[in-house]
């Protein structure tokens, strides 16, 4: 029967043999909880314990000038200055070695108001003749209905610094279909005749002509100069175009 069964297992893939006593797991387990209670031991019980100091209370101290104690310690503050020694140190004599010394050009330019055009004085017309034609045969007339509106041609003016540099232009000047007011620009022509900088001094309320405004500046040609020339230009709107 015994010779049986040891043919029988050495046919099978698995031992199917009942297991045996592990000894080595035991002895592992042992060594392992003898290690733990010998730690507990050692650093719970006969290590010294660290004493664990409170937090101290939420509180405001305010120093009184009354109290002697408080009083030298803002004698000392006043004495010593705490906050000059903090702050970083600043040398007034180095600002001008390092900062350049930079002044714009239009520092030295105050622009002056534009003259204000003249108005034109319409020509004086001979009063009619009691024989003329017209008076001997009255021509009917078709009735007027309504005011007449009088086209006005768009008017572009210089400063006296900019017209001394003769400005040049092709083309028609804007204009806009309602009457707006003025508007002014603050120009920079350079040395070689163009406009480098332009800004809105004055607006005419129409962003739009303001924006075509500005175009129709930087296309105008200056002649050349030593220097930068400021002053202003003014656009008087029209309805029509010179």
């Amino acid at each position: 029967m015994k010779n049986n069964d040891v043919l029988l297992s050495r046919r099978l893939i698995f031992d199917w043999a009942p297991p045996r006593f592990n000894q080595p797991l035991i002895g592992f387990l042992a060594a392992s909880l003898l290690v733990h209670f010998a730690a507990f031991y050692l650093f719970h019980i006969v290590y010294p314990t660290t004493s664990s100091l409170l937090p101290a209370a939420a509180r405001i101290s305010v120093l009184n000038p009354k109290n002697p104690d408080d009083h030298r310690i803002l004698d000392w503050a006043e004495l010593h200055d705490p906050s000059a020694l903090t702050m970083p140190k600043f040398r007034n004599d180095l600002v001008p070695d390092l900062v350049p010394r930079y002044r714009p050009s239009f520092s030295t330019t105050s622009p002056r108001p534009l003259p204000e055009p003249q108005p034109t004085i319409p020509p004086q017309t001979s009063s009619p003749s009691l024989f003329s034609a017209e008076a001997l045969f009255p021509i009917r007339r078709k009735p007027v209905i309504g005011p007449t509106e009088q086209p006005f041609v768009t008017q572009l003016e210089f400063g006296h610094n900019l017209q001394n540099r003769h400005p040049m232009f092709s083309g028609s000047l804007p204009s806009a279909s309602e009457v707006l007011e003025p508007t002014k620009f603050f120009v920079g022509v350079n040395r070689k005749g163009k406009v480098e900088y332009l800004f809105l001094w004055q607006t005419s309320g129409n962003d739009r002509r303001d924006s075509e405004a500005e175009r129709f500046l930087r296309q105008i040609q200056f002649e050349t100069g030593h220097a930068t020339a400021w002053d202003l230009v003014k656009f008087r709107w029209g309805t029509s175009t010179p």
